[in-house]
């Protein structure tokens, strides 16, 4: 009896430690990431990490607690979803993006001179590795680890030096006259904002230059879907009409072409500027 007692009482002590402890909320959200990372993020539900939580030993109402925790933490920890998505995608068995440089930013950094050049949001460092090949001096910055992870491996691969941040586009310190190059290709930034354009000017060196290609949809269309995401960059000269501020557009295209991004064929947006 004595024995039987005994194993009731640890069982409980288990799961009220499991509900207690870690006892920051810090601790908590990474236990739970780590068990989403873990799989197929369409299969790890929220309803089987319920019933993972009650099988490790909590009870009913400690696992709601739990998952009521989780469920603020999450709207919290956005960025964590955002860099395991693109972490599946860059180890993906066939890359559903192009692998090879942007052809618009060879064309257009064809006959510059190389110096000190910013890959926005950079992936697993295809740009950032050309542009290296060619002399630049080149940092990258992405939210996604293991596209960091492949870029410096295949920097090491082919003898080359590119230094990479892992931040958000949010956090990112783009410093003051710093680049003589700054590259946005398909990027996740509110490129049609009047806040970013001066955050990228007076990150550039004097007479230094923007290079930005950008999948976009038709206005016209998403007008049509009531319930369709409205990005103010899809808009008629959205990008034209912002980065006049401050720049001289050498080249700007809205055409339709090959998508380097869950490729397609198009509208693509492109936009060379230089400051002055």
């Amino acid at each position: 009896m004595i024995g039987v007692r005994s194993f009731a009482l640890a069982l409980f002590l288990t799961g009220y430690l499991y509900a207690q402890s870690p006892a920051n909320e810090e601790a908590v959200w990474k236990q739970y990431f780590a068990w989403y990372q873990e799989g197929d993020s369409h299969q790890n539900t929220p309803q089987k990490y319920y019933a993972k939580l009650v099988a490790d030993g909590l009870t009913d109402a400690q696992a709601e607690e739990r998952m009521a925790l989780l469920k603020k933490l999450s709207a919290q920890h956005q960025s964590d979803y955002v860099a395991a998505f693109f972490d599946r995608m860059y180890t993906a068995t066939v890359a559903p993006f192009n692998t090879e440089p942007n052809a618009f930013l060879v064309s257009m950094t064809a006959n510059l001179k190389p110096g000190t050049a910013l890959d926005v949001e950079m992936g697993q460092g295809r740009n950032a590795l050309y542009l290296a090949s060619k002399g630049w001096q080149v940092t990258g910055f992405d939210i996604a680890e293991k596209g960091l992870q492949m870029a410096q491996a295949e920097a090491a691969k082919r003898n080359l030096h590119i230094a990479t941040v892992k931040s958000t586009y949010e956090d990112f310190d783009f410093g003051h006259e710093q680049w003589d190059l700054i590259v946005f290709s398909y990027a996740w930034a509110p490129l049609s904002s009047p806040a970013l354009v001066e955050r990228v000017r007076a990150a550039l060196k004097p007479n230094g230059v923007v290079v930005l290609e950008h999948p976009a949809e038709d206005p016209l269309k998403l007008a049509a879907q009531k319930d369709a995401p409205h990005d103010p960059t899809d808009e008629i000269n959205a990008l034209v009409s912002v980065w006049t501020s401050g720049f001289r557009i050498l080249r700007y295209e809205d055409t339709e072409d090959q998508w380097d991004w869950r490729i397609r064929k198009a509208r693509v947006l492109r936009l060379y500027a230089q400051k002055w």
